[in-house]
């Protein structure tokens, strides 16, 4: 039994993260740029094959874009209050399933740490236009530009989770936004569709 989950385990991680992203500086589904905390990034999003595509949409707290499967509306249409401890399990574990090794979504503070550490550039790959970032050891890593559920921008501008709530209001997640001219910060509410870029750490 252990045996068959060893070869299921590879063979997955051999599905999502080929050796066609060797390119982007890791041949097993994550790239060392060099940052400070020796911090793994993924070489794809989450629930996409390859750097350029989008993945999966994730709400905060959940898998899917799916509003019948988020429970924030009472029967009459009326919004309840999210709790303020709402995680993001869900979209954790998967992460952990599908690519082992520890995988997380990142924290906001490791997303600045990512973008203030590495040189980006707009660029397009097979079709897609999205930023690409390049560590100081010559490592890469692409973003597709993805857009999100609810305002749409795929292929001018890209929306990224990560793991933190808005301090102020819990039904606001932090995360990251860029586009030709670069990246912003901001908050973005919990029902909105956006993509999911795992990190692991070295330890792990």
């Amino acid at each position: 039994m252990c045996m068959i989950r060893t070869v299921v385990f590879l063979y997955t991680l051999f599905c999502l993260f080929g050796k066609s992203h060797a390119a982007y500086g890791a041949d097993d589904g994550w790239v060392d740029l060099g940052l400070p905390s020796g911090v793994l990034w993924a070489t794809c999003n989450l629930g996409a094959k390859s750097p350029e595509e989008s993945g999966d949409y994730c709400i905060w707290g959940e898998n899917i874009y799916d509003l019948s499967r988020y429970s924030i509306y009472d029967e009459n249409n009326n919004r309840l209050p999210l709790r303020t401890n709402m995680p993001l399990l869900p979209i954790g574990e998967g992460i952990v399933v599908t690519l082992g090794c520890g995988a997380r979504i990142p924290t906001a503070e490791e997303w600045k740490e990512l973008i203030d550490n590495t040189r980006g550039e707009w660029k397009e790959l097979n079709g897609v236009f999205g930023m690409e970032l390049t560590g100081g050891n010559g490592n890469s890593l692409f973003l597709p530009a993805s857009g999100c559920t609810l305002t749409g921008g795929e292929g001018t501008i890209g929306y990224y989770w990560s793991s933190s709530l808005y301090w102020k209001y819990s039904d606001y997640g932090r995360g990251y936004f860029f586009n030709s001219e670069g990246f912003e910060s901001s908050v973005f509410g919990t029902l909105c569709g956006m993509s999911v870029r795992p990190v692991c750490s070295v330890a792990q």
